[in-house]
């Protein structure tokens, strides 16, 4: 275990949250290791993923925007329709978001840009196979020790290893043993929804007209008497992102400790696929004729889960994205809230060492927006950065680190 004798970071988790602050770690100079719990190469899974106007101005600024235009497609619309006879229930138009907010909200396939974010941090930050099993801080540091016997020490350590976070289940037994845990942070998380998503092969347009299109007209149908949704979502290369979205009774709703393996299982994929086969869409279609142009590979089944943590940091010890807010992944929203929050430390770290802050500047959304509804995002952006108390570039956590 080598000595920590400057100011270093550990990640635990290869996701976009963790990938994305390895850049912005990377770009500023300051040395970092990604652990991820997988091991051998890491292989991008997923179905669609929006970036909105919040995010895109951190993309431009690290240099990504470009690659991301050329993945994606921006969005124009979405319309909600009706089952039985594929009427408009109503529509929301996206189309001026670009002189509004100064960028299009876009939608892209998550391998994609997953890969994009792989490739832009140096292979040697990375290790597979290192699953976190605890952690132990000190006025020198923070020790990170791993099952398989390993250990690494930094500066700072930032868990953005997902909902069933390891550096988030460690930090809270710690602050529970110390009486410092807040009594909502112990409730479990809560499953209200199953989902059932896909990525298409190419497909000809005329069996599918919206893949001519530039920009992504999204479909929302709505089941009649049933507790179902699903979404068609037009991509790059004549390629359909879907999503069925089954929404738990009440009585049905379960918690973390009652889940079991077998509920997202192959066999419960077939099951689900079986029960929404039928399902009508636009252009006299239904589901599986987009079911039967997706590989069994593309297709997954996730149980969505909800909850807002309110211990984001203690110690040398920060949570991001869904290790310490877990929401449904609609509009965006989850990764926004995943990228958010990593500019915060960075800004700290970056504004302590080097008098160069960078939440500001890769926040501020007005620049390119002619429109005075384009100061929206930016205000929520300073919300963001109030929710983690970055006070003139500094969290109260960094100041502890030295």
């Amino acid at each position: 275990m080598a000595p920590c004798s400057q100011l270093n970071v550990i990640i635990v988790g290869a996701g976009l949250g963790g990938l994305t602050l390895g850049i912005l770690l990377d770009q500023a100079g300051i040395p970092f290791q990604i652990l991820e719990k997988h091991p051998g190469e890491l292989i991008p899974l997923g179905s669609s993923i929006s970036l909105n106007q919040t995010i895109q101005p951190l993309m431009e600024q690290l240099g990504l925007m470009p690659e991301l235009e050329a993945i994606s497609k921006p969005i124009s619309s979405m319309t909600f329709l009706k089952e039985h006879n594929m009427s408009k229930i109503g529509a929301l138009d996206l189309s001026t978001d670009s002189v509004r907010y100064g960028y299009h909200n876009r939608i892209m396939d998550r391998p994609s840009l997953y890969r994009l974010l792989l490739s832009r941090i140096p292979r040697e930050n990375i290790i597979t196979g290192k699953h976190v099993c605890d952690i132990e801080e000190s006025k020198d540091g923070i020790l990170v020790r791993c099952s398989d016997g390993s250990s690494f020490k930094s500066s700072i350590l930032i868990g953005a290893d997902g909902a069933y976070s390891c550096v988030r289940r460690c930090l809270y037994r710690e602050l529970r043993m110390k009486d410092l845990l807040p009594k909502a942070d112990m409730a479990p998380l809560a499953f209200d929804h199953h989902c059932l998503v896909g990525i298409t092969n190419p497909i000809d347009p005329i069996y599918f007209p919206d893949l001519t299109k530039s920009t992504c007209e999204m479909l929302v149908v709505i089941g009649k008497d049933k507790p179902y949704s699903w979404w068609l979502i037009p991509l790059s290369d004549n390629r359909v992102a879907w999503r069925v979205t089954y929404n738990l009774p009440t009585t049905q709703i379960r918690q973390e400790q009652h889940i079991r393996s077998s509920d997202w299982g192959p066999a419960q994929v077939e099951e689900m696929l079986e029960a929404c086969r039928d399902f009508a869409c636009p252009y006299q279609s239904t589901l599986a004729d987009l079911i039967d142009h997706t590989p069994r590979e593309r297709i997954s089944k996730v149980l969505l889960e909800e909850k807002f943590f309110t211990t984001w940091y203690h110690g040398r010890t920060v949570l991001i994205g869904d290790a310490c807010h877990k929401v449904v992944p609609h509009a965006g929203v989850r990764h926004k809230q995943c990228w958010m929050p990593s500019v915060s430390p960075m800004s700290s770290m970056s504004s302590h060492l080097f008098r160069h802050p960078l939440s500001k500047p890769h926040l501020n959304l007005t620049t390119k927006s002619e429109s005075p509804m384009g100061r929206r995002p930016y205000k929520e952006a300073v919300i963001w950065d109030d929710s983690v108390e970055v006070t003139n570039g500094a969290s109260p956590w960094f100041g502890a680190c030295f």
